[in-house]
């Protein structure tokens, strides 16, 4: 990555220049993107292919615009999908590995694959908080909110395992970022008593659940 926005070229050239100017009138599709950009060229050919207007607005991703910055807060809407994924992949597909897990070398493999994924989280966080982006509650925190509630009590009760929320500067900012989640007013109004998860949750650990999460866990498709 450039240290300095201006070592990148300021606008699209050849073809992709011509393209540009051809779409500078105003559009209710506005295409924010940087000429230089793989990820941005596989949307500008869709674009293209299927004839669509849109505006074509050059971004400098390196060169923080107040403008872009007002669309895109902070700049870090893709490392929003990318954490997203992360929890999916890394943290809630290991939830249910470790839940249904009736051997003792596969619950601790799943432990320590838990502990990483939450460790990899936590280090691409905000520093103060308190949600992923800060002050700003977002995506990212709502797709792992539910699992605060239950899931810690559910492992320390059926697999003796507990997840730390303090103890290091990783797991302290871990239970600062999972005790705001948990106050967060829309996380309690849609929360139920713990009892009623904990009846569901005992038949994962027992592995006799019956659901499509259960079944793909057994055979390890899921969230691949």
């Amino acid at each position: 990555m450039p240290e300095d926005p201006n070592q990148v070229y300021p606008h699209a050239t050849g073809g992709a220049h011509t393209t540009c100017q051809r779409h500078q009138q105003e559009a209710e599709l506005v295409l924010n993107g940087s000429w230089f950009c793989p990820f941005v060229q596989r949307t500008w050919i869709v674009l293209e292919e299927k004839k669509l207007p849109y505006q074509w607005n050059e971004v400098n991703p390196y060169k923080k615009d107040p403008a872009y910055l007002a669309k895109n807060p902070k700049g870090l809407r893709a490392l929003g999908r990318m954490m997203m994924d992360h929890i999916a992949k890394k943290i809630v597909a290991v939830f249910f590995r470790l839940q249904q897990a009736q051997e003792t070398e596969k619950q601790k493999a799943a432990e320590k694959d838990l502990l990483a994924g939450i460790t990899d989280f936590v280090q691409a966080m905000d520093p103060e908080g308190p949600f992923f982006f800060g002050d700003w509650f977002s995506m990212v925190d709502i797709m792992l909110a539910p699992w605060l509630f239950h899931t810690p009590t559910a492992f320390k009760q059926f697999k003796g395992f507990e997840i730390p929320f303090s103890g290091s500067p990783i797991f302290d900012r871990f239970g600062k970022w999972a005790d705001a989640c948990s106050k967060r007013q829309s996380v309690l109004d849609t929360t139920s008593h713990l009892e009623h998860y904990l009846q569901i949750l005992k038949k994962f650990a027992n592995d006799t659940m019956v659901s499509v999460a259960a079944k793909e866990t057994r055979e390890g498709k899921l969230f691949t």
